[in-house]
């Protein structure tokens, strides 16, 4: 919120002070100002700005006037830089997002002195800033969706268990499902769209599916009658010979 005062205005209001002249510069309009009760914050108001109301607005053309210094967040990265001449490690410090190593033979900046020992010391001090990771905690879910999608009774002699249709995954090579129409499926394609446009998806050489069907499959690590649908080699047609 600014506010700007008037040096008449501020005549007005304090004529117990010593008379205001057009000689005194800025000086005598940062004497004279006070307080609007009104532009203080409120401390239980945690969208006020929080500048400073004790201090006047700098009139641009006076360059004696110093505006209050922005205020830093406890988030803010640390202010530490290195002369990278060697690699010794001075320490930990947080970049405004992770903790990192600093190296090098000497630190400058006004936070060198609050390096920290080690990264598991940095982490618990800045914790309270790091951004969760959505992508990783999204793959993971994607996982158990997909997981589910893909279940299919290998029993189920003669009936169709994996319908053909096939899925992208997030290590970027697309795997059968059981059905195309299956609430896990349809789950599974809901969040993958959402992770697809906000984390990166690597570009892997998948394996062709020429030659190959979609059938129920029990894994190494499947027990049961239970299996997951994977591309598996046609069966051959041709005669034996």
């Amino acid at each position: 919120m600014t506010r700007l005062v008037s040096f008449s205005a501020v005549c007005f209001a304090f004529v117990s002070l010593a008379a205001c002249s057009a000689d005194d510069g800025g000086s005598s309009l940062r004497q004279a100002y006070k307080v609007d009760p009104a532009a203080k914050c409120d401390p239980a108001d945690t969208n006020c700005a929080g500048e400073d109301p004790t201090v006047p607005p700098c009139d641009p053309a006076d360059t004696n006037c110093k505006p209050p210094p922005p205020v830093s967040t406890p988030c803010d990265a640390q202010a530490v830089k290195s002369d990278e001449s060697c690699k010794t490690l001075l320490g930990y410090t947080w970049n405004g997002s992770t903790c990192t190593e600093l190296h090098g033979c000497q630190c400058f900046g006004p936070d060198c002195g609050s390096l920290f020992k080690s990264a598991e010391a940095c982490k618990e001090a800045f914790g309270s800033c790091v951004v969760p990771d959505w992508c990783g905690e999204t793959a993971q879910e994607l996982a158990t969706l997909l997981a589910e999608a893909r279940s299919c009774n290998i029993a189920s002699a003669g009936a169709v268990v994996c319908d053909g249709t096939v899925v992208p995954t997030t290590m970027g090579c697309p795997v059968p499902v059981a059905s195309g129409s299956s609430k896990a499926t349809i789950a599974y394609l809901d969040l993958y769209k959402a992770y697809a446009q906000k984390c990166p998806l690597p570009v892997p050489a998948c394996p062709s599916p020429e030659g190959l069907s979609i059938d129920c499959v029990q894994g190494a690590d499947i027990d049961g009658l239970m299996g997951a649908c994977s591309y598996v080699p046609a069966p051959s047609t041709g005669e034996a010979k």
